[in-house]
């Protein structure tokens, strides 16, 4: 892969060590530093890196919200996670959500971890084995939790793949106001004033695959089986 990887870490005494362990690695070519907010916006876009690793700690308690400000701003950035401390396992879950794409765990083991980092390095996206059952739970209960009806969920779907209130309301065989009012009911169940960031939460829950490239409604499978029905009547009283 081409493009620079950065290294971020507030331990400028270990740059030099860092930088060679993660080009040993096959990371190549890595820069460190040790930039914060502004600085790490700055240099993200002067360098244009393939990915930037930071450590789950890079912000103390703030991580994970720093994570999704980082992700709001530059939505395309590959952000990795690396934890190499006693790291709280609901905060390590929560810069997953919050727009890493891997976390990688020392405390998971050695094995683990190499591997992990080796995935990383191929481009892939590895979120380590603690996590993962984790977020299984949280998302269990997160969709528990927000209890979206079969039609909630089709209305977002439809949104997430980019299609206006009219398209929806076209697909699924509703009014426009229908569709808002839909819509106003999902911002309500996922606690947000907006409908991109309602998708997007969606997304990270699991009621919406980010990867399903011909999204299908139930509704709209529903409708177009009644409207055969009918035709069927029609042509027997011919």
């Amino acid at each position: 892969m081409k493009g620079v990887v950065l290294v971020f870490s507030r331990k400028i005494n270990l740059h030099d060590h860092y930088k060679t362990r993660f080009e040993e690695l096959g990371f190549a070519p890595v820069c460190v530093s040790d930039a914060d907010k502004d600085g790490m916006i700055s240099l993200i876009n002067d360098t244009k890196p393939r990915m930037i690793i930071v450590p789950s700690d890079y912000w103390d308690g703030a991580t994970p919200y720093k994570i999704g400000e980082l992700h709001k701003r530059l939505p395309k950035l590959k952000i990795v996670i690396i934890n190499m401390v006693d790291y709280s396992i609901t905060k390590a879950c929560n810069c997953v959500l919050n727009g890493a794409c891997s976390y990688v765990n020392i405390l998971t083991g050695l094995n683990e971890f190499y591997f992990g980092l080796n995935e990383v390095c191929e481009g892939r996206d590895f979120i380590a084995s603690d996590v993962t059952a984790e977020l299984k739970v949280f998302k269990r209960e997160e969709i528990e939790s927000h209890a979206m009806t079969p039609t909630e969920i089709e209305v977002i779907a439809l949104h997430y793949k980019g299609h206006e209130n009219d398209e929806i309301a076209e697909l699924l065989y509703m009014a426009v106001n229908t569709v808002l009012k839909h819509k106003r009911n999902i911002k309500n169940k996922m606690k947000t004033s907006n409908t991109q960031t309602a998708a997007y939460n969606a997304v990270q829950i699991g009621l919406i695959d980010p990867y399903e490239k011909n999204y299908f409604p139930n509704s709209i499978m529903i409708a177009k089986k009644a409207k055969r029905g009918r035709l069927r009547q029609q042509n027997k009283v011919w």
